[in-house]
């Protein structure tokens, strides 16, 4: 009944900060994540993402799991909620009026 939904997300894993990473396997690089002054890595289109546990002056829910590397977490202060109406998804409006013997899913209406 949503169990996964409860238990703690784990992201991708990040080795190192401040090296720049092919997350999709393509032999580009994609992005680098790194905690503080941004780094120039020389790398053209290469996405920075900050890691630092604030930035500027709002929280940052981007973080690593062991502060410098490990699994990238993110939101995990938001408490999630498995809804009933979550194991279905809602039938298209469109559906609903081409076939009047259609009942919306439960949650949906």
């Amino acid at each position: 009944r949503g169990e996964l939904m409860m238990q703690e997300w784990n992201g991708f894993y990040v080795p190192a900060l401040n090296v720049a990473m092919d997350l999709n396997e393509d032999g580009i690089m994609d992005v680098a994540f790194y905690q503080g002054t941004r780094p120039n890595l020389g790398i053209a289109g290469l996405t920075y993402v900050d890691v630092s546990a604030r930035v500027g002056t709002a929280v940052n829910s981007q973080l690593l799991k062991n502060g410098t590397s490990g699994e990238l977490t993110w939101m995990n202060e938001i408490p999630r909620k498995w809804l009933e109406r979550n194991y279905y998804y809602p039938i298209p409006l469109n559906d609903l009026q081409r076939n009047p013997n259609l009942k919306q899913n439960p949650g949906w209406q």
